[in-house]
């Protein structure tokens, strides 16, 4: 708090506080209620299907692993891994599955922001932790390209969002380490190792970004870290760091590679060229599509950090440095993030710049922290009660009416699609039970349309994953027709 904030504006900012968490925590929510209604599209058909047709998780990895002649043949690990923990769940995996990851998620972030707090040693509230956990999620949901295969298409979400879930978490574990860790702790070294490792496994981009942060955390530690744990530090970073190495060749030392080795390659300096390019592209479009979620993440942080910070604790020649090195930093890690998919394909399709995103929300909320701190040095704005009073309001006003309004929407209008899809999908269900009860081998249900980019059932019975899907419910074949919507509303709502 600020010296010269006088009583009732302390007791404004505790409570106005509160009412924001209660807002952007409701709107993420709702978010999470959302994945209540996912149910099996494309991939998840074929992916379900590995594991049921596995002793156990375990075994179907390995089996992808090493075969390159698997539908949708991949080098990753832990993506399926976990796809099989979810189905141990039951006939409901689907629908606790997404939830709970982002569930998890916006926990994590919550412990990794209260970490943060710690580490940098910031007398702060635990209110703090909570706002920054339920308003990071809530921007990085919002301004993802595409939020339905990102988070609620549970193939993509086990490829590029499982990730970031186990991240939050091994960032509050390496965060609270490097605070308390005092003598090298092997198992600790071994924990944090596996971690990386698995996280790694689950797509290219959070394995080459992971690389990039610890390799630079591991060089500023080493230049210009000065504290009595430092060896700790280092090892624990390297750790990590080896972790991700070794998830990296692991990827690219499975033989479901090789379909990729006929592929046209991409020199390493085009590459890099191009990442960097991609990233530069990535920021502006990103800020063009959606300016209004960032002035307001750029704003809220600006005006928390400003109310929050002491002008005695601010240090203003390391605040300007940070505010040099930050643009940089975050165009290197978006371009890390982008360098598997330009070798491979070029532009990160929508799911895939979810990193991206992860980001430059991080990025947008730091900027408006460090230029509070910066404002709160100057005299002519920390010592005028109208202007502490104005910043409190706005605060107060931006951070319940702009997450509210968009629970609203969800509860409105997004809910109800996502709930009538739902039930369609489950009352076909049911037909394909029913003809499978009956002795019928070769299923004829009402097609869907694909939504958002992932593709439904096929009229073609021998189309990939409609193989997987016969696999599923022990048929031979199932294939789809078409009907007017109407009629498929009557015949799927009765």
């Amino acid at each position: 708090m600020k010296p010269n904030q006088n009583k009732s504006q302390i007791i404004f900012l505790q409570y106005g506080l509160w009412i924001c968490i209660f807002a952007f925590w409701f709107a993420v929510s709702l978010y999470t209620r959302l994945g209540v209604y996912s149910r099996y599209m494309s991939d998840d058909y074929c992916e379900t299907s590995r594991v049921m047709s596995s002793s156990n998780p375990l075994s179907a990895v390995t089996e992808r692993y090493i075969s390159d002649f698997w539908p949708r043949a991949s080098m990753r690990y832990s993506n399926l891994f976990f796809v099989g923990v979810s189905e141990m769940l039951g006939e409901n995996a689907m629908q606790i599955t997404i939830p709970s990851l982002i569930l998890l998620w916006v926990v994590g972030l919550t412990l990794s922001m209260r970490e943060l707090r710690k580490f940098l040693d910031l007398a702060l509230p635990i209110q703090v932790d909570l706002f920054a956990g339920g308003f990071l999620a809530f921007f990085t949901i919002l301004l993802s390209p595409n939020p339905f295969q990102t988070f609620y298409w549970r193939s993509a979400a086990m490829t590029h969002f499982a990730p970031l879930v186990f991240a939050s978490f091994l960032a509050a574990l390496l965060l609270r380490s490097a605070r308390t860790l005092q003598k090298h702790s092997p198992v600790l070294y071994g924990v944090v190792f596996f971690t990386t490792f698995v996280i790694a496994g689950f797509s290219e981009p959070p394995a080459t970004v992971m690389v990039t942060v610890f390799g630079l955390i591991i060089v500023a530690a080493y230049l210009w870290d000065r504290s009595s744990n430092k060896a700790q530090k280092l090892a624990l970073v390297t750790s990590a760091l080896l972790g991700a190495v070794a998830g990296i060749i692991a990827m690219l030392a499975s033989p479901a590679i090789t379909p990729v080795d006929g592929a046209e390659k991409t020199g390493i300096v085009t590459v890099l060229l191009n990442s960097f390019i991609y990233s530069f592209q990535f920021l502006l479009d990103a800020v063009k599509s959606s300016p209004l979620p960032f002035v307001i993440i750029f704003t809220l942080a600006l005006l928390a950090a400003w109310l929050y910070s002491e002008p005695k604790d601010v240090n203003k020649k390391s605040l300007v440095i940070q505010l040099m090195v930050l643009p940089f930093l975050l165009w290197v890690l978006i371009a890390s993030s982008f360098a598997p998919s330009v070798f491979g394909q070029g532009y990160p399709v929508e799911r895939a710049r979810l990193l991206g995103i992860v980001l430059s929300v991080g990025a947008t909320a730091i900027l408006g922290v460090l230029l509070g701190r910066l404002a709160s040095t100057w005299k002519a704005l920390s010592w005028s009660d109208t202007l502490q009073w104005t910043a409190l309001v706005l605060f107060f006003l931006i951070g319940t009416v702009y997450p509210l309004r968009r629970a609203l929407v969800l509860y409105s209008e997004t809910i109800p699609e996502y709930s009538l899809r739902a039930e369609y999908w489950d009352a076909r269900e049911m037909m394909i039970k029913d003809q499978a009860a009956s002795g019928e081998m070769d299923i004829v249900i009402p097609g869907f349309e694909g939504i958002y980019g992932v593709k439904e059932l096929d009229s073609r019975p021998d189309f990939w994953f409609n193989r997987c899907a016969a696999d599923i419910y022990g048929v031979n074949s199932i294939r789809t027709i078409s009907y007017d919507p109407a009629d498929l509303e009557k015949l799927l709502g009765e």
